[in-house]
């Protein structure tokens, strides 16, 4: 089983607080299987406070589910996420993602990156 590189991706640049609820992917044209999802934030201006956590939804044919980050930090700049996640979604659904903030002083700013892969 070969793996299919998707073209949907994100890259949000200068975000200084909570992404709503977006679609990453429509499952439709590719149908059921499993999904792998990378996600990257970038703190590129440091503020003196607050947090930010990722999250990740999709349908497994019996609910709707996700996972969510861990919480990192919007007062270093740097590198403060990456993670990796692999889900199981059914077909004709919405991969969505999402960011909270939380706590936010002193102005930050990140930048969001998430990638998505169909294993089949």
């Amino acid at each position: 089983m070969a793996f299919q590189e998707i073209t949907n991706k994100v890259d949000l640049a200068g975000q200084t607080g909570s992404v709503g609820t977006a679609t990453l992917l429509n499952t439709g044209p590719l149908g059921t299987g499993v999904y792998v999802v990378f996600i990257g934030v970038l703190v590129t201006s440091a503020g003196t406070g607050g947090t930010i956590t990722v999250g990740v939804n999709w349908n497994n044919g019996t609910d709707s589910t996700g996972f969510d980050s861990a919480t990192f930090s919007l007062s270093t700049t740097g590198e403060q996420s990456a993670l990796l996640g692999n889900f199981y979604a059914t077909a004709n659904q919405l991969i969505t993602y999402n960011t909270t903030a939380a706590g936010v002083t002193g102005n930050p700013a990140y930048n969001l990156r998430l990638r998505i892969l169909y294993l089949g």
